[in-house]
């Protein structure tokens, strides 16, 4: 099985696709592209789906 590879340089990264459980809706499982996106001093990861919308808080 291929990886898929995002980034360049130090900081390139392995596409993980199953790494965080999502809302089952059309638009949050086809529509991710984020413009915010922030990790709190914990770790958690936070992102907003305007799509839905809904606050997503992901743990590490």
């Amino acid at each position: 099985m291929n990886q898929m590879r995002i980034g360049s340089g130090s900081n390139t990264y392995e596409w993980q696709d199953s790494w965080a459980s999502i809302p089952e809706s059309e638009s949050a499982q086809t529509g991710w592209a984020h413009h915010g996106v922030t990790v709190t001093e914990s770790g958690q990861i936070i992102t907003y789906h305007p799509g839905d919308p809904t606050m997503m808080v992901f743990d590490p």
